[in-house]
């Protein structure tokens, strides 16, 4: 996974988003999926994920020409670092509000929670349980809404593992 976008566009995407409007240049976040495991795609194709982490916040909505505009820019940017975006297969398109309607989550994030000062790091799921040792003596959580934070990377569990090892021992 990385991120595609010069700081620069890094800043003015979230300020831009913040207004409602869409950037010129994007931050966009790239997980290549099927890298790792070649039968998530068809033969001599790649399957990758995109999100946008600024996100897309419009007070006017989106139609499916603002859509297909935003995307058009976004393959483009993507086309100054990797090879390929522009022979897609498919495409699925969702935006924030979108999201949050589908999966009732808010601000449509897809780090599971809206980050907010309560919702961070060591307060992750929820204010007590994270930090170095369990909130309730033997219960360990290894999730992706777990400390140490979003995404679904694995690696919140796989602390969640070393911990309860190191406890067994």
């Amino acid at each position: 996974m990385g991120l595609i976008g010069l700081a620069d566009d890094v800043r003015h995407s979230f300020a831009t988003a913040r207004r409602g409007d869409i950037p010129e240049r994007h931050a966009i976040s790239l997980s290549p999926l099927s890298n790792i495991d070649p039968s998530q795609a068809p033969e001599g194709c790649s399957m990758a994920y995109l999100y946008l982490p600024a996100g897309g916040r419009r007070a006017r909505g989106w139609s499916q020409d603002l859509k297909d505009q935003t995307m058009a820019s976004i393959i483009a940017q993507l086309s100054d670092y990797c090879d390929g975006f522009q022979h897609e297969v498919g495409r699925f398109v969702e935006t924030s509000r979108e999201r949050e309607v589908r999966l009732n989550v808010s601000n449509g994030s897809v780090t599971h929670v809206d980050f907010g000062a309560l919702r961070a790091g060591v307060h992750r799921p929820a204010t007590g349980f994270g930090g170095p040792k369990p909130a309730v003596p033997g219960l360990y959580l290894g999730g992706a809404g777990s400390h140490p934070g979003g995404g679904v990377s694995g690696i919140a569990g796989r602390i969640a593992a070393k911990r309860v090892l190191r406890v067994l021992k």
